[in-house]
């Protein structure tokens, strides 16, 4: 943690309080400990769009946990996004080539 005059940035504090959670959701799969150490040493992860999206899911799966069907999850998603007043959009269309077609 900075200390004295040293300023705290937003990045450090998104680390900080997605940290918490994942500590207070510890995963059984042991995930937390990846998490924490791709989001303190990845400098892409220190975008506040990204920690909006991430603390958005980290939500998601702490209300949830795991073993739902992808809907459940997609409709979570799009509760907790409104919520923070993320601007999203669902089942937009991917073009995609697989095998000539």
């Amino acid at each position: 943690m900075p200390q004295g005059d040293e300023s705290i940035s937003p990045c450090y504090i998104a680390v900080t309080l997605l940290t918490n959670q994942a500590e207070s959701a510890k995963s059984r799969r042991g995930t937390t400990h990846a998490i924490q150490l791709a989001m303190t040493t990845d400098p892409g992860l220190c975008d506040p769009h990204t920690f909006a999206i991430i603390g958005a899911a980290m939500a998601v799966h702490t209300e949830l946990g795991c073993g739902f069907l992808e809907a459940v999850y997609r409709n979570a998603m799009v509760v907790e996004l409104e919520a923070r007043r993320i601007p999203f959009r669902t089942e937009v269309p991917f073009p995609l080539r697989y095998k000539e077609r």
